[in-house]
C-alpha cells in the first residue's frame, strides 16, 4: 500500500477547566491531527505534543516541522506491507517520537479500515471494554480535589492519578487516603523533586499509593534507583523511558517497579495502546506492571481549527 494523500490539521482546544501540574498550567491544548488516505480508505492520528516543551522537547510546532520536512516525504516513497513498516522506514530519524507516532497511528487506523477490523483487534487486543482511570490536575484547594475525585469515581473511573508539586504532596496523599480508604490512587510528580526530598516520600508511604510517577529528574535513572531503595512506594518512570533499552537499564538497576508508558511519546519503539512488543516480554518476565496511557484525561470544549495542510507524493 502506498499513501496517496496526507492532510495535517492544527486544532486548538480550550479546556473547560485549567489543567495544572508541577511543570505548567494549561488552559488550552494545541494538537496536530493527521489524516492519511489510500485506495479509498482513511485513517486518523493525533499528536500529543504540548504547546510548551516543559514535559517533552517536542511541541505541536516541532511535530508539524518534522512531519513535513522529513517524515512524510520518507513515507510517500514507501510501499507499506503493514503498519509495522512505518517504524522501519523512519528508524533513521532520531528522536521526534511524537511526530512519528502521529502518522504511525493514522497508518494503523488505515490498515484496520482496509481490513474491516477494529483497531484494537489489529493491535492484538481481545476485549471490547477495559477499566479506565483518570488523571486529575492540581486543584485550588484540597477540598476541591476531594470533590473532583468523588465526581470522577461517580462517573465510573476505577482509579485516579493525582498531580503533585512541592508543598502539596503529603497533604494530597493523606487527604485522599482519609476520604477514600480503599481507592487505588497514584501520584505524579513530573520531575519536581530531588533526592533531598526523600523524607517527604517516606511520609507518603503510610498512605499506600499504588505508585509515584517520575519524582526525580526527567532524564534520570540512577537517582531513582537510590530513592527506590529508601522508600516503600513503588516508583514508576515515564519521562525517563524513551526506548526498550532505557526500560531494561531502569529495571536492571532497580530504578522502577511499575512503569508508565505513553504510547505517542515513546512510539514507535514501544508498544502502542497496550500492544506487547519488544518491551512487553521484558516486563512480563520480570513481573513489572505497566500503565499504558495516551494524553492524560482533560475536559475540552469546542475545537478551533487553526489551519490545515495537504500533502501528496
Amino acid at each position: 500500500m502506498k499513501l496517496e494523500r496526507v492532510e495535517l490539521f492544527v486544532v486548538r482546544l480550550p479546556l473547560k477547566n485549567a489543567y495544572e501540574t508541577s511543570g505548567a498550567r494549561e488552559t488550552h491544548m494545541t494538537r496536530v491531527l493527521c489524516r492519511v488516505e489510500s485506495e479509498g480508505a482513511v485513517g486518523w492520528g493525533e499528536s500529543v505534543a504540548g504547546e510548551l516543551p516543559w514535559y517533552s522537547g517536542e511541541t505541536w510546532g516541532t511535530v508539524l516541522y518534522a512531519l513535513e520536512k522529513f517524515i512524510l516525504p520518507e513515507l510517500f516513497k514507501a510501499d507499506l506491507a503493514s503498519a509495522d513498516d512505518v517504524d522501519r522506514k523512519l528508524a533513521w530519524i532520531r528522536e521526534h517520537r511524537m511526530a512519528k507516532a502521529t502518522v504511525e497511528m493514522a497508518v494503523w487506523d488505515l490498515f484496520a479500515k482496509r481490513a474491516n477490523k477494529p483497531l484494537s483487534a489489529l493491535l492484538g487486543g481481545t476485549r471490547d471494554r477495559i477499566l479506565c482511570g483518570v488523571a486529575i490536575g492540581i486543584q485550588p484547594s484540597i477540598e476541591a480535589l476531594m470533590e473532583t475525585i468523588r465526581r470522577e469515581l461517580q462517573g465510573g473511573y476505577q482509579r485516579v492519578k493525582l498531580k503533585i508539586k512541592p508543598g502539596l504532596e503529603v497533604e494530597i496523599a493523606e487527604a485522599t487516603r482519609k476520604n477514600f480508604p480503599t481507592l487505588a490512587f497514584m501520584l505524579d510528580a513530573n520531575s519536581a523533586y530531588t533526592l533531598k526530598d526523600v523524607g517527604l516520600f517516606k511520609r507518603i508511604d503510610p498512605t499506600k499509593p499504588t505508585m509515584i510517577e517520575q519524582p526525580l529528574a526527567h532524564d534520570d535513572l540512577v537517582d531513582h534507583a537510590t530513592l527506590q531503595r529508601q522508600i516503600a512506594t513503588p516508583i514508576c518512570l515515564d519521562e525517563s523511558i524513551h526506548t526498550s533499552e532505557d526500560a531494561r537499564k531502569a529495571i536492571e538497576i532497580g530504578a522502577t517497579r511499575p512503569r508508565a508508558q505513553r504510547a505517542p511519546r515513546v512510539a514507535p519503539e514501544l508498544p502502542r495502546a497496550g500492544r506487547r512488543v519488544r518491551v512487553g516480554p521484558l516486563l512480563r518476565h520480570r513481573d513489572h506492571r505497566r500503565a499504558v496511557h495516551g494524553a492524560e484525561g482533560r475536559n475540552d470544549a469546542g475545537a478551533e481549527k487553526t489551519g490545515n495542510r495537504s500533502h501528496g507524493p
